[in-house]
């Protein structure tokens, strides 16, 4: 529970050739250093599509040099069991050869894209030449019906319950995709299996504890080849019997990211209590209301009160959770220039072929995004998925050629820009990892312009559950107005994002009054499309001093009071800004992402999902 920061990296082929003569004797002698035997393959199409229990056939294409002297065969590798590959007879015309071969997809061939090697080999040498194969499910006939049990459930607040959805099939052995509609906030879903091909999937609702009790109808959506079928059932949410005891457990932090004073509070406003921690683990009994404050000091004189939503916690909580410390390595090749090179959360640039790392990498499988530029409209990328690498391993080479694809654009209008602002746009790219984590990894920045390109990967390389991200960050001729938007689409084409509206200056009031420190009050009002973290902070040189409300505690006309601790047991007010201080400049924000307390960009892996923030800053005195 830190302070937000923001940051911004910025980024930066050699190739050389060799050229030699050989000397001709006077008389004719037979050439004591032949070239030695070369061979290229092409294959056309590089691709296909096909439907299961069809076929589809492809040339290959064998360029002969050197030496090279007789037969040339052809072979196909990497497709799955239930394909069969034929190759008919080689037809060689001077330094060419080629051959049709037939690809053969059985009916029991799942549905998917499968990446082929072709390889021509002949005199002792080979080559090889990438071949992918898309198989799409056969067109099926007959129908089927879906039905839940039990309607309605009644699920409580941080518990699941489960939903038996069974399919009544008429001669339809296809499998059904089955997806849940209409879920209240705080509710998730999964399927077992997602997509059954026999007659029964059981699902799982997990209810948060921020869920909201009430009752909603839930529609569950089968999709196949035939129209979708739907049907529904009543989740009714409860709330827990009794209260439920809270744990925070800050020891895996940092050791300057551990508490050295802490106390709590029940609401915004009310009383505050000292609480003694054990190992760095802070137990606060079970308090009432749904807003739980926390007073924290850390190393630096850092002051930080959070007003949390205590019924999105239960239990014990892990303040920082496991810290990312994995060191993964790879090479890039064939780069065009500026280069970016994305693991999970970490994320790196290059310029030039050669190696490059990731330091602070997450465990668990985690995408890989790589995009390159020549700044002059040649691009490639690379998308890799459930990448579980391990510490101090290496993901390969990442071959901008070999593995890589053009991506395609489109046109983003960006709106709601103020005269004098300038600032950045960029084009990112959302995928999920281990733990349903959303990484929102970047592909392009540039200069501000009212227009750009969103860019990314075309419709034959992405998959479910993958986002364009547009963005745009602005600043006023002074900087101390900031506003920014991030929006995820699930389909490339033009758009229109449009910044929040700047914040008004907030009325700042000193309430130190017997205190012996700055408690300064902010009040300002939040615009409603920013109605989610508020934040303020205030600071000199060797203090740092911040309040912060979660998602939904203030909203409107807020206002944040540095609390008065000075009563307090342990208190130190040279943790604290003295009341006389000048030189102490402040900065409110607020901002709006789908779900702030656990990953504030997580809303950036759903369509339409976005995160904004608006920002001031100035001088207190």
């Amino acid at each position: 529970m830190r302070s937000i920061e923001l940051r911004h990296l910025a980024y930066t082929a050699l190739a050389g050739v060799l050229v030699g003569l050989a000397a001709c004797s006077s008389t004719m002698e037979p050439d004591p250093d032949p070239d030695p035997a070369t061979i290229s393959v092409v294959v056309s199409p590089t691709s296909a599509s096909v439907e299961q229990g069809t076929s589809t056939t492809f040339d290959g294409t064998a360029t002969l040099g050197g030496t090279f002297t007789g037969a040339v065969t052809f072979t196909v590798t990497g497709l799955p069991t239930g394909v069969t590959v034929t190759v008919g007879s080689v037809s060689t015309s001077g330094t060419t050869a080629t051959a049709e071969i037939t690809v053969d997809v059985a009916a029991s061939v799942a549905a998917g894209t499968y990446n082929g090697t072709v390889t021509a080999a002949g005199s002792g040498v080979t080559a090889t030449a990438a071949y992918a194969l898309t198989v799409t499910e056969a067109a099926s006939s007959g129908s089927y019906t879906l039905g839940a049990t039990p309607s309605p459930i009644s699920i409580e607040r941080g518990t699941s319950g489960d939903v038996t959805v069974a399919i009544t099939r008429t001669s339809f052995a296809e499998a059904v995709t089955l997806a849940a509609e209409g879920l209240p906030g705080n509710v998730s879903a999964s399927f077992d299996p997602a997509a059954p091909t026999g007659d029964a999937s059981t699902l799982t609702l997990d209810v948060a504890s921020g869920a909201s009790a009430g009752t909603s109808t839930v529609t569950v959506r089968g999709t196949s080849s035939l129209a979708d079928v739907t049907t529904t059932f009543e989740l009714t949410i409860t709330d827990p019997v009794g209260g439920q005891n809270l744990t925070v457990d800050w020891s895996t932090c940092p050791v300057d990211e551990r508490p050295q004073w802490l106390a709590f509070s029940e609401g915004v406003g009310g009383s505050w209590t000292v609480v003694t921690g054990v190992n760095d683990v802070y137990d606060f009994g079970m308090p009432s209301g749904d807003v739980l404050g926390i007073a924290t000091v850390y190393e630096d004189s850092e002051v930080v009160v959070d007003y949390i939503d205590r019924t999105a916690f239960s239990g014990e909580v892990d303040a920082c959770g496991v810290m990312p410390s994995k060191t993964v390595n790879g090479t890039a090749a064939n780069v065009l220039g500026a280069t970016t090179l994305s693991l999970g959360a970490s994320f790196t640039f290059a310029g030039l072929d050669g190696p490059f790392g990731w330091t602070n990498v997450a465990d668990g499988p985690l995408p890989f995004v790589g995009y390159t530029t020549d700044g002059a409209g040649t691009d490639r990328m690379v998308v890799l998925r459930d990448q579980d690498i391990a510490n101090g391993g290496s993901i390969g080479t990442i071959d901008f050629t070999a593995d890589g694809f053009t991506p395609e654009t489109a046109t983003v209008t960006v709106s709601g820009l103020t005269a004098g602002e300038t600032g950045i746009v960029s084009a990112d790219y959302a995928m999920t990892g281990g733990g349903d984590v959303c990484y929102v990894m970047p592909l392009q920045s540039d200069a501000f312009s009212a227009t750009f390109d969103q860019v990314g990967p075309p419709a034959s390389e992405r998959m479910s559950g993958e986002f364009f991200v547009a963005g745009a960050s602005v600043a006023s001729a002074d900087l101390s107005v900031t506003r920014s938007v991030k929006r995820a689409y699930s389909t490339l084409e033009a758009r229109t994002v449009t910044l929040p509206p700047a914040l008004a200056v907030p009325t700042l009031t000193d309430q130190s009054g017997a205190a012996d420190y700055l408690r300064l009050q902010a009040e300002f009002t939040v615009p409603p499309e920013l109605e989610g973290v508020v934040l303020f902070n205030y600071s000199d040189d060797a203090h740092d001093m911040s309040l912060f409300a979660m998602q939904g505690i203030l909203s409107g006309s807020v206002s944040l009071t540095m609390p008065d601790f000075s009563a307090l047991t342990g208190w130190d007010d040279d943790w604290a800004i003295p009341a006389a201080q000048t030189g102490v400049s402040y900065t409110t924000l607020a901002g709006f992402g789908e779900n702030v307390l656990t990953n504030f960009q997580s809303g950036l892996c759903t369509d339409g999902g976005s995160l904004v923030t608006s920002s001031i800053n100035g001088d207190y005195n």
